[in-house]
């Protein structure tokens, strides 16, 4: 395995940077063309009901996230290079597939392997990151990578409504062709290209792996419940806001949030990302259930009120930029060099949490006020903070540098 570090190797650490971060924003410019519309393209084209095709789209996305925990094994057995070209070229027919077969079957097929090919490649990057950057650099290049990835769902959006109006295929064929575009700017990175050596299994290593599997629950359980808070934000606020106000009012006021948020994360996500590397993780994830907690009390009372709503998605945008790079590197440091894919690939579980947001968001509403849900989140974001610190707490056992 390379031990190259951007420290160490200034000109190819830039160069690796580079074609990772381009990489990313190209991958999710591919996601971003396409994936809003797909409701659109079910209704439309498919003729299914609102209803269904909010089942058969959580269907797909849950089914391809419990799949990518594969993906981490993958990642063990084969060639990082190989998988990656490979995720991407299954990524990029899938699309084209998807599109082309007006069918529900082929559909939630499709969309599955397009869920797991992402996650495959998303994990063999953060391992890429984890092996190549030290500790010290390693939480602003996830910061670098995640503010990229925003940028992607700003302009693949966009790219695709303008799309879309011309002809339904056309947003498929373009993240295809961007698929494949990808794997044409990661070509370059330096990564393993051998399977990870078995080591001879010990009553200590079995005892001491049994200990890390445990934390990795942890702090699964906590990115579970911090992707409820913040992953699906705009469904949530959305379905808050329809209680009491009119359609137009409530698709204002969204819109307005997703570009604070949008602006946020991209000005602020790699200052923020340099300023966390300095602190602990257990500072860094209080500060950020701080930024959530304050942005929730906020939105409680926000009413009509567009600058309040903006000043508390300022606050819970921070939060949502600290949390991101932290939640990989307090999986970086508790997982074994041999195991790293496989514990990435197991934290992708934590997207769950937004998964099931809309659902849990419906069912409160069924039985308290809107102004009372901003408050569950809240509790939420204190319960995931405390996971997150009894997770840190296990690992300082585990390794007394850890935290």
């Amino acid at each position: 395995m390379i031990k190259e570090n951007a420290i160490d190797y200034p000109l190819t650490g830039k160069r690796n940077i580079a074609m990772l971060v381009a990489g990313s924003f190209i991958a999710t410019v591919g996601r971003g063309v396409t994936l809003p519309f797909l409701p659109l393209f079910l209704h439309n084209q498919l003729g299914m009901s609102i209803l269904n095709t909010g089942n058969v789209l959580t269907l797909a996305i849950v089914v391809g996230i419990l799949l990518s925990i594969v993906s981490g094994k993958l990642a063990n057995l084969f060639s990082h290079k190989l998988l990656l070209t490979l995720s991407l070229l299954i990524f990029s027919l899938s699309f084209l597939i998807l599109g082309y077969f007006y069918s529900a079957v082929v559909f939630v097929i499709c969309f599955t392997l397009i869920t797991c090919c992402y996650a495959l490649y998303s994990t063999i990057i953060k391992c890429f990151i984890s092996d190549h950057f030290g500790d010290d650099e390693k939480t602003r290049v996830f910061s670098l990578n995640y503010t990229f990835i925003n940028i992607g769902w700003m302009v693949g959006p966009l790219i695709g409504a303008w799309l879309v109006g011309n002809h339904v295929y056309f947003p498929f064929l373009l993240s295809a062709i961007l698929g494949l575009l990808a794997i044409v700017v990661t070509a370059g990175l330096t990564m393993r290209t051998q399977a990870v050596a078995a080591t001879a299994p010990s009553l200590h290593t079995s005892a001491r792996d049994k200990r890390r599997l445990i934390i990795l629950w942890v702090f699964t359980l906590a990115i579970f419940l911090a992707s409820f808070v913040f992953e699906r934000f705009a469904s949530c606020i959305s379905q808050i806001l329809m209680v009491n106000h009119d359609a137009v009012t409530v698709g204002n006021i969204v819109s307005v949030l997703i570009t604070t948020n949008a602006i946020t994360v991209v000005l602020f996500q790699y200052i923020t990302g340099n300023l966390m590397s300095k602190f602990s993780f257990a500072m860094g994830f209080l500060a950020g259930t701080i930024c959530l907690v304050a942005g929730l009390f906020i939105f409680s009372t926000a009413g009509e009120n567009r600058v309040v709503w903006i000043a508390g998605m300022f606050f819970f945008s921070f939060g949502e930029i600290i949390f991101a790079p932290l939640q990989y590197r307090v999986i970086d440091q508790i997982a074994p060099p041999a195991e790293r894919a496989f514990y990435f690939s197991f934290q992708n579980m934590g997207s769950l949490g937004g998964a099931v947001n809309p659902a849990v968001t419906g069912v409160l509403l069924a039985f308290m006020p809107p102004a009372d849900v901003p408050v569950v989140l809240i509790l939420v974001s204190v319960f995931c903070f405390a996971l997150f610190y009894v997770g840190i707490a296990l690992s300082r056992r585990l390794a007394p540098a850890t935290a």
